[in-house]
């Protein structure tokens, strides 16, 4: 199994008055992809940032 790389746990956003993220968590493994699927307003932007 491959190591991951980026581990992310109980993160939390906001922008402006609306919570963007609340406690997403997920790993990046080495030799994977990773997308991020989701209505409109839904933060996915925030990790473009």
């Amino acid at each position: 199994m491959s190591s991951s790389i980026i581990r992310i746990k109980g993160l939390t956003s906001r922008y402006r008055d609306r919570q963007a993220v609340n406690y997403f968590s997920f790993n990046v493994f080495e030799n994977r992809k990773l997308g991020l699927k989701g209505p409109n307003r839904a933060g996915k932007s925030y990790f473009n940032e």
